[in-house]
């Protein structure tokens, strides 16, 4: 009777310390794996922004919401990095399909159609923009800018 009482209690021992060394790997490995998710701030159209002396402040890591109504060409916005960093930018519109995104910066300019992923370097302390146009005057269009 001894020897089943201690071989239970061997296996409850043995089982207890790999379940215990188990659950230790598993979390070690949900922590590499979880990501971390910034919060997001979203930027939304104020006019006029029709020009680069008119544009609109912008962050990079967040959104802009914004829509270019009948007459309304253009929507500026203007961000000036704090470090060398690299983000993609992404243009989807609602509701028209003539639109455009236009990056500048001091050495490049780069242009963006909706769906397409714009994967760029932006230098410390210089000034960017971005400007979402379009080249029809007949229909309003609604637009997001993603940047990550």
């Amino acid at each position: 009777m001894k020897k089943v009482i201690y071989a239970l209690l061997g296996a409850t021992l043995v089982t207890g310390i790999s379940t215990s060394a188990f659950a230790e790997e598993a979390n070690k490995n949900l922590q590499e794996l979880t990501p971390v998710v910034k919060p997001m701030a979203t930027f939304y159209d104020r006019e006029p922004n029709n020009t680069e002396a008119t544009a609109n402040p912008f962050i990079l890591g967040h959104e802009i919401e914004g829509t270019l109504d009948d007459g309304d060409y253009h929507d500026y916005y203007k961000f000036v990095p704090s470090e060398n960093v690299t983000y993609t930018l992404q243009l989807s519109a609602r509701g028209g399909t003539d639109i455009r995104m236009f990056v500048s910066g001091n050495e490049w300019s780069f242009t963006g159609w909706p769906g397409e992923e714009l994967t760029l370097q932006f230098k410390k302390g210089q000034t960017y923009y971005i400007d979402v146009y379009k080249n029809s005057t007949d229909e309003a269009i609604d637009y997001s800018v993603f940047t990550y």
